[in-house]
């Protein structure tokens, strides 16, 4: 049998030629999907970067029209590290995102805590109909004024 074989011995019990090959094996693979999941969150967090960018962009444009409010809330049912809320809330109704940690400063900068902000229990879909309702009144705003 040479080192890369796998045999069995006179119990019939399975055996290797070389275990540490085995070991070897197990940890390169290892390795490896630690460093998929290392790229795919720093992939995520790259993108939820972006994203909040944009919003920051957004919320303080929007807050420049009347009927509009913006502002952070705390969610203190969220994961830790994502407690910290950017909110909008224009005539179509709330819409609120989720910042993690990381950027945390964008909110902490840019806007004041919304003293007594209660949840409208919107879900994800309700945020984006919302936004996007929300698009059209501003550009009709902006046509209009």
């Amino acid at each position: 049998m040479n080192e890369r074989e796998i045999g069995t011995n006179e119990h019939g019990d399975v055996v290797l030629a070389n275990p540490e090959l085995l070991l070897e094996a197990v940890v390169s693979a290892i390795r490896s999907r630690k460093l998929a999941i290392e790229l795919a969150i720093r992939d995520r967090d790259n993108a939820y970067r972006e994203r909040n960018a944009v919003l920051v962009a957004l919320a303080s444009a929007v807050v420049l029209f009347p009927g509009w409010t913006v502002g952070r809330a705390i969610d203190p049912t969220a994961e830790p590290g994502w407690e910290n809320l950017l909110v909008i809330i224009g005539p179509k109704g709330q819409m609120a995102w989720h910042f993690g940690e990381a950027d945390l400063s964008l909110l902490t900068e840019n806007f004041e805590l919304l003293e007594g902000y209660e949840w409208d229990k919107h879900t994800t879909v309700e945020k984006y109909y919302r936004l996007g309702d929300s698009s059209r009144l501003l550009r009709k705003l902006g046509e209009s004024g």
